[in-house]
């Protein structure tokens, strides 16, 4: 064998050695993990929203996949009075984070905080245990409103509060009282012939409060929704669900963040002493604060299938169902 031959043999063997080296099997390495808070989103007198993410910084030669159980203790540590991290998870109250892994990278995680106090700063941080060792994100803070909410009504988020029942009710399936449009008393017969339209001076398109039964009714601070409320339960962000409340069929509207809700039963219009039907189905007619045109007043309409604001066919003397609304005092 010449010199040559002898040196292409060597540098083989060499090769052939380097792939055994690579071929073999990977350490035990776990990935390292790490949390932490990406936002405030949902903040309420009562209720706040804490998104984040779960990272993960894999090594190159494990495999794609990243197991949950290396992960234990994911959630939100909040307190009231503590600043600093290590004291927040010594001294503050703790609520599991949901989390899912979107890929190698990690993934996202959630927590809803409930049962806050009102007009409260908190300070609050995200935190993980692995392999014993804790780890924690740097803190972040949040103030709860300290808006006030009377006795009835149901905060959904908005900039006014609704109530959770009618005008006239005790329950929030109770149909509650009827009531014409700029009349503060509720009667039986809904008729032209004792409508007060025409003796009341001075009303414009949208009552004032003299004329608002709701504010009349219920004090200060309290009215009847006007067209542009009914608009803004449309445009917000709620679930609506037909529902059913003690036999009583009507539409439910939620607020997915604090999962506060209202429910509104149908309720159809009288005109005299009789029922009006509308397109065949069940509905509910709620009465608004803003006229339309002469004779013609704004009213949500609520159906099972759907709900808008409507301005007809249902006159001003006929009887609505309210449901009142706050607007703070």
């Amino acid at each position: 064998m010449n010199i040559y031959s002898k040196f292409f043999l060597a540098t083989v063997l060499l090769m052939g050695c380097m792939a055994c080296q690579k071929a073999e099997p990977a350490s035990e390495e776990k990935p390292n993990i790490f949390c932490s808070i990406k936002s405030i989103k949902y903040i309420s007198n009562t209720t706040a929203e804490v998104t984040g993410n779960v990272s993960t910084f894999v090594p190159a030669h494990m495999p794609s996949t990243v197991a949950p159980e290396d992960l234990h203790g994911l959630g939100v540590y909040y307190s009231t009075s503590a600043q600093d991290a290590e004291t927040i998870v010594k001294e503050g109250v703790f609520v599991p984070m949901e989390y899912h892994f979107n890929n190698l990278n990690g993934g996202s995680t959630f927590v809803r905080l409930k049962n806050l106090e009102q007009g409260t700063t908190y300070y609050c941080v995200s935190s993980m245990i692995r392999k014993g060792e804790r780890y924690v994100s740097s803190v972040e803070s949040f103030e709860t409103s300290d808006r006030m909410i009377p006795e009835g009504a149901v905060d959904l988020g908005m900039d006014i509060l609704w109530a959770s029942c009618n005008l006239g009710a005790t329950a929030p399936e109770d149909a509650g009282d009827l009531y014409a449009w700029g009349e503060t008393d509720s009667k039986e017969f809904f008729g032209k012939e004792n409508y007060l339209w025409y003796k009341i001076a001075g009303v414009g398109t949208t009552l004032t409060s003299a004329h608002d039964a709701a504010n009349r009714k219920l004090g200060r601070g309290w009215r009847m929704p006007t067209r542009f409320d009914f608009e803004k339960l449309s445009l917000f962000s709620l679930e609506r669900s037909a529902d059913t409340v003690n036999g009583v069929a009507g539409v439910r509207f939620t607020n997915p963040h604090t999962e506060q809700s209202i429910f509104l039963p149908f309720v159809p219009v009288r005109k005299e002493n009789t029922a009006c039907a509308y397109d065949g189905n069940a509905y509910g007619a709620y009465l608004s604060a803003t006229l339309s045109r002469t004779d013609y007043p704004y009213f949500g309409l609520f159906q099972e299938n759907g709900w808008s604001f409507a301005d007809y066919p249902f006159e001003v003397s006929y009887g609505f169902a309210i449901r009142p609304v706050f607007e703070g005092r």
